[in-house]
């Protein structure tokens, strides 16, 4: 009835796999879990990957190449023998007893996706990960009441979704981070039919603040090359509604003069002890005026 799908790399599944084999075990679930490796580096851990899977049961794929998580993802996908799919990223772990089980009892023939969202460990982590901690329960962990209200925007950490559907709307297959804004955008243009639930898994894998600068800054690009490319509407996101703003008013390149002689303070802010939000915007506004000059 269900497929559920792990694309990893370079993560130690442990955790995971014996929680969802705990689930299974516990309430007799008509589910099947399939792991492909994509090509990690460390050998030790994907051997130790491959061995807990056997193990407990599941299936266990390895890509010759690395991938990326996006085309994984659709190799797992065209694998999968059910309907139904549930992805899970690698470094979350279910915040429910029941996940599984409430996961199954909320999937029906009058939707296309369910998710459940994403939630974080109430005790901060060391001050190297609280620029994406603070990101993450700030703007990402929030109740399916909230959620709601702008329906087509899911985070694909925790993703239950028909074949169909994802076959759909995954027409992108090349990697790069900041996609599911992409899969978001084809997610209303195919009209999916959603259900937003309180069934969270936890974010345990959290990218250093440096990384993280970094990754948003590769974000920003991708949301620049999908726009030029008309994959995406130019107001999608909110840092692209606020664009539109500055550019319509003609403020861009005051907003880039102020920003860049800001520009050290805002790093050190963000790679310290409180990072703000706010800067965290300006920094990325920064770029993406930079990429559209």
């Amino acid at each position: 009835m269900l497929s559920i799908l792990i694309p990893t790399y370079n993560a130690d599944l442990t955790a995971l796999l014996q929680e969802l084999h705990r689930q299974i075990q516990k309430d007799q679930l008509a589910v099947s879990v399939w792991v492909c490796d994509d090509a990690s580096t460390d050998k030790t851990l994907e051997a130790q990957n491959k061995n807990i899977s056997e193990q407990l049961g599941f299936n266990y794929l390895s890509n010759t190449e690395n991938l990326g998580r996006t085309a994984t993802r659709a190799k797992l996908a065209q694998m999968a023998p059910t309907q139904w799919l549930l992805f899970l990223d690698a470094d979350v772990i279910p915040a429910r007893g029941d996940f599984l089980n409430q996961m199954l009892s909320d999937i029906s023939d009058e939707l296309d996706l369910v998710f459940g969202g994403v939630s974080y460990a109430d005790a901060p982590p060391p001050q190297a990960q609280l620029l994406r901690y603070v990101y993450g329960k700030k703007r990402e962990a929030r109740s399916a009441s909230e959620r709601t209200k702008n329906p087509h925007f899911i985070i694909s950490q925790n993703l239950c979704i028909t074949k169909s559907m994802f076959e759909s709307c995954n027409t992108v297959t090349a990697n790069g981070y900041g996609m599911d804004n992409l899969f978001s955008n084809n997610l209303k243009n195919h009209k999916a039919r959603i259900k937003h639930t309180d069934n969270p898994v936890i974010h345990l894998g959290l990218e250093s603040s440096e990384q993280f600068l970094q990754k948003s800054l590769e974000g920003i690009q991708t949301t620049v090359q999908l726009e030029a490319k008309g994959l995406i509407a130019p107001n999608l996101r909110p840092i692209q509604r606020l664009y539109n703003k500055l550019n319509k008013f003609g403020l861009t390149s005051l907003f880039l003069a102020i920003s860049n002689g800001f520009s050290k303070s805002i790093e050190r802010n963000l790679k310290g002890k409180r990072p703000s939000l706010i800067l965290f915007d300006i920094y990325r506004m920064n770029h993406l005026i930079k990429l559209k000059k």
